[in-house]
C-alpha cells in the first residue's frame, strides 16, 4: 500500500498552530532583552576618542667626521622601536595622572592600581609604514580626552629627545676622560725620553732639560691652536645659525655675542651694530635704511665666515707643523740614548699613546657633532593632525547595542517556542498518533469533512 503523503497546507497549518501556543515565548524575550539593551545603552558612561599623528622626519644633515659603522648605527637609531615602552609605561601613567589632574582623588595604593588599569585601557597607538604615528586617547570627558592625546604625545617626543642627549652627553664625557688619560700618559713617556741622555747631544741640541723645555714649547704652540680652532668653529657655527633670524631677538643676540668675539672682522661689525639698532628703533623692518643696514651686515658676517675658515686652516698647519717638528725633536732625542732597547721600548709606548690620544681626539670631535645635532632632535618630529576636541562619543553605539539586543531576543524566543513544543507531549494530530505509536480508539471528522 503506498504512503500517503501529507498535504502541504498542514505543514503551514502546524506552524502557525505553533506559533499561536508559543507566542508568548516569541514575543517576550525580544521585548525584554530590547527593553533592557535600549535602557542599559542611557545608562552606558559615554566614551569620547582624540586621537594625535605624528611624523618623524628623518635628519638630513649626518655627521661628517663619522666612520661607517657609526653612520650605520644612526641610520638604524629608530626612535619608534621604543614607542610601546615609553607610551605604557608606569611613569607615563603617573605623569599622565598628574597632567589630567586625576592625582588628587586617588587615595591608596589601589585606588591608583586601578587608576593605571583603566589608562592603559583607554590608550591605543598604531604606527604606520610612512614613519608616522598615531596616539589615541578616550575619557569620560572630551576635555579630559583631548589633553590626554596631547601630553601622551609630548611625553614620548620628550623622553625620546632626552635619552639621545643623555646618551650623546655621556658619550662626550667618556671620550673626554680618554683623552685626558691619553694626554697624561703620553706627556709621562715623553719626560721619561727627555729624561735619558742628561748630556748634552753630539749634534748640540742642548741637554735632556732643554729638550724638554722645547718639546714643552711645540706642545703649548699645539694646545693654543686647538683652542683657537675650537674658538673659531663656535664662532662659525654661530655664524651659520644668524641668515634668516636677523631680525629676532635670537638673531640680534647671536649677533652681539658674535661682535664681542676675537675673530676677523669683528671689528667691522660693532659699528653696524650699532647703526642697525638705532635704525630699527626708528623705522620698520622694511625700511630702505634698516634693509640696507642689514645687507652691510650680512656682507661683514660673509666676510667674517671666509675669515675664520682661513684662520682655521692656518691653525691647523701651525699645528701640523708643530706636531711634526716635535716628533723629529722626540726622533733626535731618541736617537741620543745609550740603550737602544730602552729607547725602542720608550718610542713604541710613545707612538702607541700618541696615536690612541689621535684617535679619541677624532671619537670625541665626531661625539661632541652628534651632540650638537641631537640638541634638534625635536625638530624631527612634526604633529600633522592635532589632537582635537571631540564633539560626539565614539562609545558607546546605542544602535549595535540595541539591534543586537533585538536579534539576541528573536533567536532566544525562537529557541524557547523549540524547546518548548519538543518537550511538550499533548496529541494534537494524527501524525503524533504515529509518532508515539499508540492505538486508535475513535475518530472524529474535521469540519471541512462533515461539509463534504
Amino acid at each position: 500500500m503506498p504512503m500517503r503523503t501529507e498535504p502541504q497546507h498542514l505543514r503551514f497549518r502546524e506552524i502557525y498552530g505553533v506559533a499561536r501556543r508559543r507566542a508568548m515565548l516569541l514575543i517576550l524575550p525580544p521585548v525584554i532583552i530590547s527593553a533592557i539593551c535600549i535602557v542599559g545603552s542611557n545608562y552606558l558612561p559615554r566614551l569620547y576618542e582624540s586621537t594625535i599623528r605624528i611624523l618623524i622626519v628623518r635628519a638630513e644633515v649626518v655627521n661628517p667626521l663619522a666612520s661607517l659603522a657609526n653612520a650605520m648605527n644612526q641610520t638604524n637609531d629608530d626612535p619608534l622601536k621604543s614607542f610601546d615602552e615609553i607610551i605604557f609605561s608606569q611613569r607615563t601613567y603617573e605623569r599622565l595622572l598628574d597632567s589630567l589632574g586625576l592625582t588628587p582623588s586617588i587615595k591608596t595604593e589601589v585606588q591608583k592600581r586601578a587608576m593605571m588599569v583603566r589608562l592603559r585601557n583607554s590608550i591605543h597607538t598604531k604606527m604606520q609604514e610612512s614613519e608616522s604615528f598615531s596616539i589615541t586617547f578616550e575619557d569620560t570627558d572630551p576635555v579630559r580626552a583631548q589633553r590626554g592625546a596631547s601630553v601622551l604625545a609630548d611625553i614620548f617626543i620628550n623622553t625620546t629627545t632626552s635619552a639621545k642627549n643623555q646618551r650623546n652627553e655621556l658619550t662626550v664625557d667618556f671620550y673626554e676622560k680618554k683623552l685626558e688619560e691619553f694626554r697624561t700618559k703620553m706627556d709621562e713617556s715623553q719626560k721619561q725620553i727627555s729624561s735619558i741622555n742628561p748630556e748634552k747631544d753630539k749634534r748640540g741640541l742642548g741637554s735632556s732639560a732643554a729638550l724638554y723645555l722645547k718639546v714643552e714649547a711645540f706642545d703649548q704652540t699645539i694646545r693654543e691652536g686647538e683652542a683657537k680652532i675650537k674658538e673659531y668653529e663656535r664662532a662659525l657655527s654661530t655664524i651659520h645659525s644668524i641668515p634668516g633670524m636677523i631680525e629676532s631677538t635670537t638673531g640680534k643676540q647671536l649677533l652681539f655675542e658674535i661682535q664681542r668675539t676675537d675673530v676677523p672682522y669683528a671689528a667691522d661689525l660693532r659699528p653696524l651694530l650699532k647703526t642697525y639698532e638705532d635704525a630699527t628703533a626708528k623705522y620698520t623692518a622694511k625700511h630702505p635704511e634698516v634693509v640696507k643696514v642689514e645687507g652691510q651686515i650680512m656682507d661683514v658676517i660673509e666676510r667674517m665666515r671666509v675669515g675664520i675658515g682661513t684662520e682655521i686652516g692656518k691653525q691647523r698647519s701651525i699645528i701640523e707643523d708643530a706636531r711634526k717638528s716635535k716628533t723629529d725633536l722626540i726622533t733626535e732625542m731618541m736617537n741620543l740614548t745609550d740603550s737602544q732597547q730602552e729607547e725602542r721600548e720608550m718610542q713604541s709606548n710613545y707612538s702607541l699613546y700618541e696615536r690612541l690620544y689621535g684617535e679619541m681626539k677624532v671619537k670625541l670631535e665626531e661625539a661632541e657633532i652628534s651632540r650638537s645635532l641631537g640638541s634638534n632632535l625635536q625638530d624631527d618630529f612634526i604633529v600633522t593632525d592635532p589632537a582635537l576636541l571631540p564633539l560626539f562619543p565614539s562609545k558607546p553605539s546605542r544602535t549595535l547595542i540595541v539591534g543586537g539586543g533585538i536579534i539576541l531576543g528573536i533567536l532566544m524566543g525562537l529557541l524557547s517556542a523549540i524547546v518548548a513544543e519538543v518537550l511538550d507531549t499533548t496529541i494534537r494530530s494524527p501524525r503524533a498518533i504515529e509518532m508515539y505509536n499508540k492505538p486508535v480508539i475513535a475518530l472524529l471528522p474535521e469540519a471541512m469533512d462533515q461539509r463534504e
